[in-house]
């Protein structure tokens, strides 16, 4: 227990130190359409059911989105566990150690979609390595790391994801 408060206050270090010298391309977001999306969340009904419902709303498809699951404490068993990852799969100074989370790092997305309930350490450090060109995500989290902050009630999915598909429009970016 204490050395698992001591990693997550490292990681904190670590994540404070590169947000300071974070800083996003203002040319990274110009291409046309949205051919690839993934989506961050901290619940296992949401990690099923957000892909699908964005795969039905952007008109993107499903193979296309891609969904991790942060965990607090990684179970054995768990019928998700390749794209689950929990403070075990991160390295002290928050570097990922896992082979499949390495995967979602060396990909690059149009789009990155935060689902989560609350602003997470391990979620905002996945954020920051993570080679996507656009951010979204609830009004709770980091305003640093996302493009675009939407701010409605974090249980109203229906709504967040109409404003995604909004603010998409108004970005004249066509869905593939």
């Amino acid at each position: 227990m204490i050395l698992r408060n001591f990693k997550h206050k490292i990681n904190r270090f670590f994540f404070n130190r590169k947000i300071a010298r974070y800083s996003r391309k203002a040319t990274s977001f110009n291409s046309d359409t949205i051919a690839s999306v993934i989506v961050l969340t901290n619940d296992e009904y949401n990690h099923q059911v957000i892909p699908l419902e964005l795969s039905e709303l952007l008109g993107v498809e499903s193979g296309k989105i891609t969904s991790v699951l942060f965990k607090d404490v990684a179970k054995s068993g768990n019928q998700h566990e390749d794209d689950t990852l929990s403070i075990q799969d991160f390295k002290w100074g928050g570097k990922l150690k896992k082979e499949v989370a390495q995967k979602y790092l060396n990909v690059g997305y149009d789009l990155l979609i935060n689902y989560c309930n609350e602003e997470n350490l391990l979620v905002n450090l996945f954020s920051l390595q993570c080679n996507s060109k656009f951010n979204i995500a609830f009004n709770h989290q980091n305003e640093v790391l996302n493009d675009l902050i939407i701010h409605c009630d974090k249980e109203d999915l229906a709504t967040f994801n109409n404003e995604v598909k909004k603010y998409l429009a108004i970005f004249n970016k066509n869905i593939v």
